[in-house]
């Protein structure tokens, strides 16, 4: 009996543990732990969550359970250290998910800690899609970790806007390794190097730009691989073949160590291994940056491998993916020196085009030349008689088979010297009979020794010029010289010659090396107390730049107060000149060629200086034109520098009024894209012939940069040059790229690498983004203003409301003016006297003449990258505010009315509200509530808590996080938190020929309405269930 109550134990003991180790729920109190191998399971058994081991301890993920090589598609705190085996994984009674160590601080994992007790997780659970959540009380998913990805999507996950998954480090290493794919904002699915997305430097895309707004990656559990816009239509199939194969069930897409992007699939057979579907790239040295600075990639046995050009040698051995360095050292630039420098020649290895300068060649040997002539240059690549001339590091390096790539490296001292051997025989050949023929003229020098040297008396002082003349030219290519005030005052006769005078100084005419060069020197004035402290550092970092396109800085003053620039002499003036006051216009050409030189210039101070200098003051007077009239970007006493690890700034206003970007005045960090926007306007001024800002035209024509805008709207770009004729693909293109300078957000403006490549004619350019946002600015109903969306489908604005005016969304072209959403709803209507305002605080505001603002939105916040600084209109119906990187920081769509639009889902909680009446917008009897059980359910207003429910969709407990959809065709659909369509509301629903516009709403009279219209629709009603007692779905055609 005693044995058999033992084995009873034991057996219960048994039991009890495997529940512990595959519970799919953790409550608070409970805990998983590496010790016990504790850990949840999904309910079908597909997905654990728990630790798992990692390197010399553990780590918190996911993971697939029933395949025989544990596969992690998601790892918490990824670059963190993994744990000892003394720790547990605890849910709190606050809703924090941590993991507790015996000693020191507990690691968090996941947070939900409220105020409201609605939004406090009181459990967790692992899902069978693979995503781990945190629940409340109501079951309602408050965090999730398809919100997070690794490196790694599943099926009904997706990758939503500015989302990005990066590579681990290695197989055994999941901490966050050397590549990325990112979700553009424009569109574009994109893959870089970690580091590299500001740089451009991708290496494979969608090619999706503008395709939409809010695209997103999705992966479906048929192993689609898709981009949805946030209406709902699919844009681009990324694995265009994709077959859903018998017996194939489990799908995960995977950006792998190598930086290629897979998608791969698993049978139901435990023993089997992933099957590639489909990957990126098939060429695994693609991915650019797989080896680092100086090396490139080649392919082995079928693996990359990284190898060093000759005279290379790797940083280490054992890593060589670290990159290599040159085992030699240049000797001084002395172009008078045949034997300097020699070349060595790499072929079939493709560079990154960090070029600072471009020429056009037509042979190797002459884009070698050119590098041997440029004491700047390092490296030349030679492609398709283009000759790139560069520093070194080189980067990006990759073999390519093409038969078409020839590198230069330049190199100097021994090397150089092993190279020219046979010269150096020849040459001393050559002196051996010189020294025979200069020992038989001996004597003759003799007898002329006497009258040289009478000679020499008469011009020793004439060579001691020559010499310091020499000397300070030579110093010239290292270093700026400094100089004293005393010097710079006498170079200037005491600043007599005012040749120009700006806000931050004048600038004098003067001649330096006694009377062998005239130079500029600016003079400047209210140097701030900050700018002194930095004053050497820029002047040091100023002194390196380098290029054909930029004034040359020679010297500068530090002397007591006095703070003094010197340039060299720029004797025809500025662009300013050429543009504003010279009587002969310089022609379309010479003006594309100015512009092209402009763009160049600054793209070298933007990406190619060793210390990245923001001008800061772009304008036709900072533009001046040399001799043989190429342009050349001038005054750099205004630049803000940056140090290599920053890419913003915050600092004071500087530039000049009608140049500067908007986010000067909002108080927003400072960028390149400051520059790019002021070189737009500029560009718009080249154009034009014409100051930004005119007031001797007609008002539609004052401020250039909206007269362009309005001219490039209406398909009449030819007004900007007048009588000029110039071809207008060639006016548009260049009105284009203005444009795309002068966008609001800095994000949405191109680099000027970029705008080169634009202006070229290499790259397509899009068409840019009308005018649909405001920010400093105002709507009001006097006027009529309100905010169109880009096809002009929508508007946001006033509308007429009782007796006076509310603030909506409504189809604008459509005969019958349809409100789709009413801010504050319930609120009074407003007079005619108000204003809509989007403060620099972030808020969205109705200010009246007299009283209180009304508040519409808000995002203030002190996280400057929650604060919006610009509205728009979106053509999907979204009204939303964006911050100054162009993400979405509040939109209508997250707060419903009546009606919802292609694109919006109703989450779980969410609902909608009946109107009162047609004429009154308040909220009225009936609402629809998206219940957090999974059912879709409609009530009259205060019944929900007594269940009086009238319709529902009969879908409790169909999956958790279920949501209400419309897509652009006119289905209404509940989805599942994993992306499966659980149910069809409209399930007879036809996508009619030429019905483009589509509306879910409760109406006024207990009626739900799915409403499709064409451009100039009339309404045609379709009843779906017939009892008008109870609830009926109506179709308007």
């Amino acid at each position: 009996m005693a044995f058999l109550v033992l084995l009873l134990l034991l057996n219960f003991v048994f039991n009890a543990t495997n529940v512990q180790s595959t519970s799919s729920i953790i409550k608070p109190g409970s805990s998983l732990s590496p010790i016990n191998n504790s850990y949840l399971l999904s309910p079908s058994g597909q997905f654990a969550f728990g630790f798992y081991r990692y390197k010399n301890g553990y780590s918190v993920g996911i993971w697939f359970e029933n395949v025989q090589q544990k596969t992690i598609v998601w790892t918490a705190n990824r670059d963190a250290s993994p744990f000892p085996s003394d720790v547990t994984l605890v849910l709190t009674t606050e809703g924090t998910l941590i993991v507790r160590p015996k000693q020191g601080q507990d690691v968090l994992i996941a947070n939900t800690s409220s105020h409201n007790v609605s939004r406090l997780a009181t459990s967790a659970s692992m899902l069978d899609s693979g995503n781990f959540v945190l629940l409340n009380s109501s079951g309602g998913i408050l965090w999730k970790s398809f919100d997070f990805p690794t490196d790694t999507i599943l099926p009904g996950q997706r990758v939503a806007v500015d989302g990005k998954l990066v590579s681990s480090v290695a197989e055994s290493d999941h901490g966050s390794g050397k590549f990325l794919i990112v979700m553009q904002g424009d569109g574009n699915l994109v893959q870089y190097p970690v580091g590299a997305v500001e740089l451009g430097a991708a290496y494979w895309a969608s090619n999706t730009i503008n395709a939409g707004y809010g695209v997103s990656l999705n992966l479906d559990g048929n192993g689609h691989l898709y981009l949805l816009n946030d209406t709902g239509f699919n844009i681009k199939s990324i694995n265009t073949n994709y077959v859903n194969a018998s017996g194939k069930s489990m799908y995960r897409a995977t950006i792998d160590t190598d930086g290629i992007f897979r998608l791969y699939s698993h049978s139901s057979n435990r023993s089997d291994d992933w099957y590639t579907e489909w990957s990126s790239s098939n060429y695994r040295c693609d991915p650019i940056g797989l080896c680092g600075e100086n090396s490139y990639c080649v392919m082995m046995d079928g693996e990359p491998i990284c190898r060093c050009p000759p005279h290379f040698d790797f940083i280490n051995e054992t890593q060589k993916e670290l990159g290599c360095r040159k085992n030699y050292s240049l000797v001084a630039c002395d172009t008078r020196n045949d034997q300097t420098f020699d070349f060595l020649e790499v072929n079939d290895v493709s560079w990154k085009d960090d070029a600072y300068l471009s020429l056009s060649s037509k042979t190797k040997n002459i884009c070698r030349a050119e590098c041997y002539r440029d004491c700047s240059c390092e490296a030349a690549v030679f492609e398709n008689e283009s000759c790139k001339m560069m520093k070194l590091p080189l980067r990006f390096g990759r073999r390519v088979l093409s038969g078409q790539i020839t590198a230069f490296l330049k190199i100097g001292g021994e090397l150089a010297g092993v190279g020219t051997r046979k010269r150096k025989r020849k040459l001393r050949m050559d002196m051996l009979i010189i020294s025979i023929a200069m020992a038989c003229l001996t004597l003759g020098f003799l007898v002329v020794a006497t009258i040289g040297v009478r000679k020499y008396r008469a011009h020793a002082r004439k060579y001691k010029r020559v010499l310091r003349l020499v000397n300070n030219r030579v110093a010239e290519d290292v270093a700026l010289k400094s100089f004293s005030f005393e010097e710079l005052k006498d170079a200037t006769n005491n600043f007599v010659d005012v040749i120009g005078k700006g806000a931050y100084g004048t600038v004098f005419k003067g001649v330096l090396f006694d009377g062998e060069r005239t130079v500029a020197i600016k003079r400047l004035e209210k140097v701030v107390a900050e700018g002194e402290r930095d004053f050497l550092n820029e002047m040091k970092a100023i002194g390196k730049t380098h290029h054909k396109n930029l004034v040359r800085l020679l010297g500068y003053c530090y002397d007591g107060t006095n703070r003094l620039l010197v340039y060299e002499y720029m004797k025809n003036g500025s662009l300013a000149d050429f543009l504003f006051k010279s009587r002969l216009k310089v022609n379309w050409e010479g003006r594309v060629e100015i512009v092209l030189s402009i763009a160049r210039g600054i793209c070298y101070l933007h990406e190619e200086c060793e210390t990245q200098i923001i001008h800061c003051d772009i304008k036709p007077e900072n533009i001046l034109m040399d001799d043989k009239g190429y342009a050349k970007i001038a005054d750099f006493g205004l630049a803000k520098l940056l140090m290599p690890n920053q890419s913003r700034t915050y600092t004071e206003i500087r530039g000049t009024r009608g140049y500067v970007a908007p986010e000067w005045h909002r108080n927003l960090p400072i960028t390149v894209k400051a520059d790019v926007y002021s070189f737009g306007i500029m560009l718009f001024e080249i154009i034009c012939c014409r100051r930004s800002v005119k007031a001797d035209v007609p008002e539609n024509e004052q401020v250039l940069a909206y007269w362009v805008h309005d001219c490039f709207k209406a398909n009449e770009v030819e007004k900007l040059v007048q009588n000029e004729l110039v071809e207008k693909s060639k006016l548009e293109k260049m009105v284009k790229v203005g444009l795309w300078c002068t966008q609001e957000e800095a994000s949405s403006r191109p680099s000027m690498k970029r705008v080169i490549l634009m202006l070229e004619g290499t790259v397509n350019i899009p068409d840019p983004p009308l005018l649909t946002s405001f920010v400093s600015s105002s709507l009001s109903p006097i006027n009529n203003s309100y905010l169109l969306s880009p096809s002009g489908q929508f508007a946001f604005g006033f509308y007429r409301y009782k007796n006076g005016y509310s603030v909506g969304i409504w189809f604008e072209n459509v005969q019958q003016k349809t409100i789709v959403w009413t801010a504050n709803r319930d609120a009074s209507s407003f007079p005619s006297d108000v204003t809509l305002v989007l403060t620099t605080e972030g808020t969205l505001i109705v200010r009246p003449k007299q009283g209180q603002d009304v508040l519409i939105a808000n995002t203030s916040s002190h996280n400057v990258s929650r604060l919006a600084t610009s509205a728009s209109m979106l053509d999907s119906g979204n009204f939303v505010l964006l911050n100054s990187s162009g993400g979405i920081v509040w939109k209508s769509f997250d707060f419903p009315t009546d009606t919802i639009l292609p694109g919006q889902r109703l989450a779980v909680d969410g609902k909608l509200v009946s109107s009162v009446a047609e004429s009154d917008h308040g909220s009225g009897k009936f609402l629809i509530v998206m219940q957090g059980d999974g059912n879709l359910v409609q009530y009259p207003v205060g019944a929900v808590e007594l269940g009086a429910a009238y319709w529902a969709s009969n879908t409790i407990n169909a999956g958790y996080g279920v949501s209400l959809n419309l897509d652009g065709n006119g289905h209404l659909y509940l989805l599942n938190d994993i992306g499966f369509n659980i149910k069809s509301i409209n399930m007879n629903y036809v996508n009619a020929s030429g019905k483009s516009m589509y509306h879910a709403t409760i109406d006024t009279d207990v009626l739900t309405d799915l409403m499709i219209g064409t451009l100039n629709g009339h309404p045609l009603i379709i009843d779906a269930i017939l009892s008008a007692c109870a609830v009926r779905i109506v179709i308007v055609l």
